[in-house]
């Protein structure tokens, strides 16, 4: 990352008073070490200070690991970077969406594998690594743009408080697309920046528009904002607009999209849909509600269009916006999903923020200070973008953490310079201005550092346990398979711990028609968690569905999420391990 913005506190020439007499030379060459010293500091501290701050609010979630994570998504990253790894790059049906490599953007699991692999880490702890240094590398571009947008004292205290915000650090713990895609945008929005003095840069901006792309689906959200950003950092100038440079970055965003789209369709229908599952007429199976703590679902591995130029991805995402779009987005997620950016900022917070909002609109337009329009961009159409699609789990908890930054950035922006303004009225040197915002400042900070522990680990740790059970008690020798709703977890801990992905079925994610299901025969093993299910109570209508034909054996439990108040252990549910035998 380039060097941060020098201010103007480091042209002043340094005075060396002394004593002793010395050579003129020796007089001049201190002088300018010193100059050069302080020079170094002065540039280098809020780096510094941003870097040491990020990784006190990770370190709780990095030493606090438990060997599992905080979403199912977080389950179906490693699994697929556990089949990169091991160069399987078209898995067994059985394994379910897990297999489908391709059917996301590929970069995440890609880079944990290469991860892994290059430092010998291993691949379940990789994750609380590699994601705080690309967390790391976004605030440090972010300093470098809001150095470029505001000034230095308020670069320097949004970037801080946005490393404590605590949601975003968990994500960035976790092996999540949040933190990959926000990085990698915030990195090339910086050499947009950058690309404005130096158009060879743009290609840069390109680069990284295009691995936030590669990371996840999402990032199509922010294309406007990197297109609509040049505009306004270009002022609308025609030559500026259509730089050659930023013409071969946009170039370099379209490659990566089009090569996830053609890996998309060459290797999703490898896996096919889940194994089993046979979609059923409408009406022949009614929808039952989402059951509770059924949190971040995985995302249902669903067959290509042949004929389709876009991925399933895409294409699904378009589907459902239009389909809100023709019912007036009546049933979106908009109150839940600023409901959850509310929480995440506190209330206070996220009133300042709009009101930042209102701010930078009116000195991008009434004084042209376009340098705040890519941050604007960014609140507005990606905030807007997330609250009109139909409501999901992940709503209130990870799908904040896309905007959430910018928010903080916007309410320091309005509480400094509206601290400056009564400075001003009230003739006070501009030093009071930091003062008079100092105590809410702080209070935000205190408030970040001390919050609760974020997301829920917990919540798939016995997924982990009921494998590594199945794996050390042999279960899967001679052929058996084993049954069970397609969580990624399960299907992570019995790979890792060495299970044949031969020797696994997996179900659910769409409606299965079970007075249909054809059981695969050398089915022995039935694993059911009665806490969390698929959006179709799947797992509890195929344990009601399995006593027709077989008999059922409970083989072990294990505690899903356990507790402890005042000393005694609860739990939420319960995993169950059942054999079971054809009647």
């Amino acid at each position: 990352m380039p060097a941060p913005l020098a201010t103007s506190t480091h042209d002043s020439t340094i005075a060396v008073a002394s004593d002793v007499p010395v050579a003129a030379s020796d007089q001049v060459g201190g002088t300018d070490l010193r100059a050069r010293v302080s020079a170094f500091v002065s540039n280098w501290w809020p780096l510094a200070l941003i870097g040491l701050i990020a990784i006190a609010a990770r370190w709780r979630y990095i030493t606090g690991y438990h060997d599992s994570y905080g979403s199912g998504d977080a389950h179906l990253m490693l699994t697929r970077a556990l089949f990169v790894s091991r160069w399987d790059l078209e898995p067994s049906g059985g394994v379910g969406a897990a297999g489908g490599i391709f059917a996301n953007p590929p970069l995440i699991p890609f880079m944990l594998a290469g991860f892994s692999k290059a430092t010998t880490i291993p691949l379940t702890d990789t994750p609380v690594i590699l994601g705080p240094l690309i967390a790391l590398l976004g605030l440090f571009a972010l300093y470098g743009v809001l150095c470029r947008a505001f000034d230095r004292t308020i670069a320097v205290i949004s970037v801080v408080l946005v490393a404590m915000l605590p949601r975003f650090a968990f994500d960035s713990t976790e092996p999540d697309k949040v933190i990959y895609v926000v990085s990698f945008f915030v990195i090339a929005l910086f050499f947009l920046y950058e690309g404005q003095q130096h158009p060879k840069r743009f290609l840069a901006a390109g680069l990284f528009m295009g691995l936030a792309l590669f990371s996840y689906t999402t990032a199509l959200l922010f294309l406007p904002v990197y297109a609509l950003s040049h505009v306004a950092l270009s002022r609308g100038d025609r030559r500026k607009t259509f730089d050659p440079w930023f013409v071969g970055s946009c170039a370099i965003v379209l490659a990566f999209f089009a090569a996830y789209t053609a890996l998309d369709a060459s290797f999703t229908s490898s896996p096919g849909p889940i194994p089993a599952a046979v979609p059923i007429a409408a009406g022949q199976l009614a929808p039952i509600e989402a059951i509770d703590g059924a949190a971040d679902l995985p995302t249902p591995l669903a067959p290509p269009d042949d004929d389709s130029l876009f991925s399933s991805q895409f294409e699904r995402y378009w589907e459902n916006f239009t389909g809100l779009a023709g019912d007036g987005f009546r049933g979106s997620a908009w109150d839940v999903y600023l409901d959850g950016i509310r929480a995440q900022l506190l209330d206070p917070v996220y009133i300042a923020a709009i009101a930042g909002f209102v701010l930078a609109l009116w000195h991008i337009i009434a004084r042209r200070k376009l340098e705040m329009a890519p941050l604007a961009l960014w609140m507005a159409i990606v905030t807007v973008a997330f609250a009109v699609q139909l409501p999901a789990p992940s709503h209130p908890t990870r799908y904040p953490s896309y905007v959430t930054p910018v928010f903080v950035v916007m309410a320091v922006f309005a509480l400094v310079w509206t601290a400056r303004q009564v400075a001003a009225r009230l003739k006070l040197e501009p030093v009071y201005g930091l003062a008079i915002a100092a105590p809410f400042l702080a209070w935000i900070a205190f408030s970040y550092a001390t919050a609760p522990q974020q997301g829920i680990r917990p919540l798939y740790a016995q997924h982990i346990t009921a494998a590594d059970y199945v794996n050390d008690n042999d279960l899967l020798a001679d052929d058996a398979r084993l049954l069970y709703l397609g969580w990624p977890s399960y299907t992570y801990g019995l790979l890792d711990g060495g299970a044949d992905p031969e020797h696994l079925r997996t179900f659910g994610w769409q409606r299965v028609n079970f007075g249909a299901y054809q059981f695969d025969p050398a089915v022995r093993y039935y694993l059911y968690d009665d806490f969390n299910d698929d959006y179709f109570g799947a797992g509890k209508r195929m344990l009601q569905q399995l006593d027709f034909g077989f008999t059922k054996e409970e083989i072990s439990t294990f505690c899903t999420a356990p507790t402890a108040p005042n000393g005694i252990e609860t739990c939420a549910g319960h995993v169950t391990l059942y054999r079971i035998t054809p009647k």
